[in-house]
């Protein structure tokens, strides 16, 4: 999939599914772009990058994470409900109808 969006452009700039990711969660780099979860060529991962993701956007991450300040203010609040079919196969990875 990501050499399929490199096609289109490089630096995140294809508009596609991981490239949208990037822009989104990822710090940007020297250049202004932002900085790449991985090598779309060979696939390695970018450990820095990642841990960048998970720190600052991972909601599962950030809520254990914070859980002792964050807890008492979202108790009760929080109801999720997701479908049940993603093109990206992200429902097998599903919480339906979970209250914190």
């Amino acid at each position: 999939m990501n050499r399929f969006e490199l096609v289109f452009g490089e630096k995140s700039r294809s508009g596609q599914r991981w490239d949208i990711w990037e822009a989104v969660y990822s710090p940007v780099g020297k250049d202004g772009y932002p900085q790449p979860i991985g090598d779309k060529h060979t696939g390695v991962i970018d450990k820095r990058v990642a841990e960048y993701w998970r720190e600052n956007y991972d909601l599962t991450h950030i809520i254990k994470r914070d859980w002792e300040t964050l807890g008492p203010k979202l108790r009760g609040k929080i109801h999720l409900s997701v479908g049940e079919m993603d093109n990206y196969y992200l429902n097998n990875c599903r919480l339906e109808n979970q209250l914190l």
